[in-house]
């Protein structure tokens, strides 16, 4: 199973059961959003990764982009953008929580650096997007 299965698996479980989940590069990500259902988790292709190889045992590693998102309305305030800002990082960090426990991949970074979608994809959405570094446990 790829990486991308295995988040789309925890994407999918009960604790973000309000949220779409998708796997496409920024441009056909942003050209879905008018058309799926809101709030939505943005999986976004992968630009690098690493593969390790042991013994015959493969692991892999992938520097993600992960997009938390939810529509504002247009010209929105700075306090309704805050609001939606505010939840999506909160479940964007329940989502990093939630990969660590999985048991597929190894712990991930103290820091994780975040950016701020604000009213910026072609449908007017605002919320954060996490880059973390995954990596699957290697299984000897």
């Amino acid at each position: 199973m790829s990486i991308d299965d295995k988040l789309k698996q925890i994407a999918e479980s009960d604790a973000f059961k309000d949220f779409t989940y998708i796997y496409a590069n920024w441009y056909d990500a942003d050209a879905m959003l008018n058309r799926m259902a809101l709030p939505a988790i943005i999986h976004i292709l992968p630009v690098s990764g690493v593969i390790e190889r042991h013994k015959g045992r493969v692991a892999d590693q992938e520097s993600c982009a992960i997009a938390f998102v939810d529509k504002v309305p247009h010209d929105a305030d700075g306090e309704e953008n805050k609001v939606v800002f505010n939840r999506m990082k909160e479940k964007a960090s329940a989502f990093l929580d939630a990969v660590e426990k999985s048991g597929w991949f190894e712990p991930i970074a103290e820091q994780v650096q975040y950016d701020v979608i604000y009213e910026s994809l072609s449908d007017i959405v605002t919320g954060v997007m996490i880059s973390p570094v995954i990596k699957e446990i290697r299984h000897c």
